[in-house]
């Protein structure tokens, strides 16, 4: 009895805390009951699966998921159905972003214009219409996060979270940006059977839905210690996505047995060799376009902010977190590093992408300059510009990432039975992309999310 009443304050304390969190962007949903029915009427459809948008007809959600598809009119909804009126609009699967950081490490520089706490990037990843995210390199309780959105505590999407992240013993981007890309929550391995037993370890007693290995770096983590993790994954039925920075390093990972690659390789130009050899593995990867662009936009004191953004950071200056002062001095040298990455970034992307290897839309979000939510639209944005057709683009950000995510699950596309995970945007997106970001409505497992102003700026530094 007497440890019960010791533990018992400790008890309350967790749960007094948990209770603390007061929603900017996102009232949470009821969790613990069923949606009501909702008909949305008059609308077009952008399945997912197909490049052009239906003829305007009639959906009906129910139990979460899409029940009924029909001409309009032709649909008698059931008594308590939420009548939602859509003619000239478009509704979409909810987007997913394959590239999301969660919390915030100590060394956020003051230019990045970011959200810091995990709560409120959640808020904003569902505010912005993004319902799947993979949760990669993060600083924050992700377990615990994801139960309070189970819980209807805190609004947020689905998460697919990574184990912590396994690392050799050097930083994988050796110059001034190393800080940003290593959470400190890293495992360092420095063997094969040292790396092995980091994934068992976290598989295991964390339940990790996939292992995260940062390749790179001299001296990093070793190709054999990579097929150790490999080798360990698929022991458990799991992936490893890997982030590697340098062309060898990718296309060393992809020959590895590699999943998944989390970004465009950017240090230097791919090789046809190194090009090939990742087309060859068959593993796709995330395009994080836009991630060298806004870094430097915001340490030039200039970034390209949008009207989503400003929603989301609440500054009402629509150019959020500008670096001024704090940009310069020691920052001045990076600035040409970054727009080279930049630039080779969008070479390889052409590349790989001639090569045929599959691509998937993530932002990057929680590096500096990457605000959560409205990076992913941004990054769409960004790929369109790059001469990707605006339909190639949404499924890149909503049906292509099912496949390597979870491809017997029924999100991503909305069609009969699919999950109700949704969008609702003024305008149509296969023509023009910005579309997207004109966000009318966001659905979340069949409940209409409650997508609110705040009252007071979000934390922003």
């Amino acid at each position: 009895m007497c440890r019960v009443h010791h533990l018992l304050p400790l008890v309350l304390l967790t749960f007094g805390c948990a209770a603390t969190h007061q929603p900017v962007l996102v009232t949470p949903p009821d969790t613990h009951h069923e949606a009501p029915p909702t008909l949305i009427r008059n609308v077009r459809v952008f399945t997912g699966l197909e490049d052009d948008l239906t003829e305007p007809v009639d959906v009906l959600l129910a139990r979460g998921r899409v029940a009924r598809v029909a001409h309009p009119g032709k649909l008698v909804p059931p008594e308590g159905t939420e009548v939602v009126d859509a003619e000239g609009l478009t509704l979409m699967p909810g987007l997913v972003d394959m590239n999301v950081r969660l919390g915030a490490s100590d060394d956020t520089p003051p230019w990045a214009g970011a959200i810091r706490d995990p709560k409120l990037q959640a808020e904003a990843l569902l505010y912005s219409g993004i319902t799947t995210v993979v949760a990669v390199g993060h600083d924050a309780d992700i377990e615990a996060l994801q139960k309070e959105i189970a819980d209807g505590r805190v609004a947020g999407p689905r998460m697919f979270r990574s184990s912590h992240s396994i690392v050799g013993t050097a930083s994988l981007e050796p110059g001034p940006f190393g800080r940003f890309f290593r959470p400190r929550s890293a495992r360092i391995a420095s063997t094969p059977k040292d790396a092995a037993r980091a994934a068992r370890r976290d598989l295991e007693y964390l339940r990790s839905d996939f292992v995260k290995v940062d390749f790179g770096g001299e001296p990093g983590l070793s190709r054999k210690a990579l097929e150790a993790v490999v080798a360990e994954a698929r022991m458990y039925e799991r992936s490893v996505y890997v982030d590697a920075q340098r062309p060898e390093d990718a296309a060393e990972a992809a020959e590895a047995g590699a999943t998944l690659l989390l970004h465009t390789p950017w240090t230097s130009r791919l090789t046809n060799e190194q090009a090939d050899a990742i087309a060859l593995s068959g593993a796709p990867v995330v395009t994080t376009a836009r991630l060298w662009a806004a870094m430097g936009e915001r340490m030039s004191g200039t970034p390209s902010a949008s009207p989503l953004e400003g929603e989301v950071l609440r500054t009402g200056t629509g150019a959020p977190g500008a670096g001024g002062a704090a940009a310069a001095g020691p920052l001045e040298d990076t600035k040409e590093l970054a727009s080279s990455y930049d630039a080779t970034t969008r070479e390889n992307l052409a590349v790989l992408r001639e090569l045929g290897v599959p691509l998937l839309a993530g932002s990057g979000s929680g590096l500096p300059g990457l605000v959560h939510g409205a990076a992913l639209h941004q990054e769409l944005q960004a790929l369109v510009a790059l001469g990707f057709p605006p339909a190639e683009v949404l499924k890149m950000a909503t049906s292509y990432p099912v496949r390597i995510l979870a491809p017997r699950a029924a999100f991503g596309v909305i069609g009969l039975g699919a999950y109700a995970d949704l969008l609702l945007v003024d305008g149509n997106p296969v023509e023009d992309i910005s579309a997207v970001g004109r966000i009318v409505a966001v659905w979340q497992a069949g409940r209409k999310i409650d997508r609110r102003i705040p009252a007071a700026p979000v934390e922003a530094h």
